[in-house]
């Protein structure tokens, strides 16, 4: 059993090795690969039953209804609740007993408010995230701190550090996983070289 779990972990790793493009690391990357960056409270994530194969794995549909709060990239809706979809790292139908996954950390939207890098779909009200199944989106503080809704690149530094501020104050270590992502976001911004839109 022990040679079985070490052979799909060694598996697991060359296929990640292969396909590492697909994973955005960096919050930058995640912002210049999206349509629209914003603000919004989630409601908790449900599977759709849709299956479909990405990186040669079917994976489970999510979808959650967003409410946006601000949008810091790209052009907000007409509609301030949307549907947004992304996928699991593994389809309930392919999981018998348990799995084991070696690979970029996974996640969907949670519940509550997130910092969401999104891409439209073909339909109206409906986004997909940028990355589809790896660590989606950042958590946020349960109140939207105050800053002016302003779509300069200082304003939008501004509005991150706030938001990324209040998370650190209110989670602990273990429920501000993305530190990493938000460091490289405000470094970044420091270049100047947001674009909003």
């Amino acid at each position: 059993m022990k040679a079985a779990v070490s052979f799909l972990l060694a598996l697991s790793s060359a296929t990640y090795a292969a396909e590492a493009s697909r994973y955005l690391g960096s919050g930058w990357q995640r912002w210049e690969a999206s349509d629209l960056v914003c603000t919004g409270l989630a409601s908790a994530p449900v599977r759709t039953g849709i299956t479909r194969t990405i990186d040669g794995t079917d994976r489970d549909q999510l979808a959650t209804e967003v409410e946006f709060e601000t949008c810091l990239k790209g052009k907000r809706p007409v509609s301030s609740a949307v549907r947004v979809v992304g996928y699991s790292a593994i389809a309930t139908k392919d999981i018998h007993g348990g799995y084991v996954y070696s690979g970029p950390p996974v996640g969907f939207v949670r519940k509550g408010r997130n910092l969401l890098f999104l891409r439209q779909t073909v339909n109206p009200g409906e986004f997909v995230v940028a990355v589809p199944i790896y660590e989606t989106a950042i958590r946020l503080a349960d109140t939207r701190p105050y800053y002016p809704n302003d779509t300069s690149a200082t304003s939008i530094r501004f509005a991150l550090a706030r938001e990324f501020e209040a998370a650190l104050v209110q989670f602990d270590a273990n429920d501000v996983s993305d530190i990493n992502r938000i460091f490289d976001l405000l470094g970044n911004a420091e270049d100047g070289d947001y674009k909003a839109g």
